[in-house]
């Protein structure tokens, strides 16, 4: 049952599923969104034996909780904040799976909505910050090498040339 409440929300929020499997079949960033997302769903479907074993207990205020949650997503969806919705929807799916079912089901779906979150665009804003930092590693690495260069930002200037730390090089796929 649990399985369906989390199906249903990925269908009731259609616009919002299909914009992730886009993002994730057609970005380079987001790739492994589609791997996680079998990741996740193989460990919701391993504890079936155990979820099966606990008494389902709707609770309201899983209810009371996913009202205005959802309320939220529909307001993302049609202001087309797509990265807004996608960030609601793992908690979405988690909070219906609790208000159907009640927390002893529910706390079997937590790890695969964490990583659900690890496929959702939201992690963009650490791109500069892991570039940053892959520039004064890099220019660091150089300098104990006994490389003369110039760092300036994300850009590392020596004798031979200039060179750049691309945001497909900060390391966020690798984070992820």
């Amino acid at each position: 049952i649990g399985s369906l409440v989390m199906v249903a929300v990925l269908l009731v929020h259609a616009s919002t599923t299909a914009y992730l499997m886009a993002l994730w079949w057609g970005s380079a960033t987001y790739w492994h969104g589609v791997l996680l997302l079998r990741a996740a769903a193989f460990l919701w479907w391993r504890t079936g034996a155990q979820v099966n074993d606990v008494a389902a207990r709707p609770r309201i205020a899983g209810l009371v909780a996913l009202l205005p949650l959802s309320a939220l997503v529909l307001v993302c969806q049609i202001a087309q904040l797509q990265t807004g919705s996608a960030t609601l929807l793992p908690a979405l799916a988690l909070i219906a799976v609790y208000a159907a079912l009640g927390w002893g089901v529910a706390r079997f779906a937590v790890v695969p909505t964490m990583l659900f979150y690890c496929a959702v665009p939201i992690w963009a804003f650490v791109t500069p910050y892991l570039q940053a930092s892959s520039a004064v590693a890099s220019a660091g690495l150089a300098s104990l090498l006994g490389v003369l260069l110039v760092r300036t930002g994300t850009t590392i200037e020596i004798a031979s040339g200039t060179f750049e730390v691309a945001p497909t090089c900060s390391g966020t796929n690798f984070l992820l």
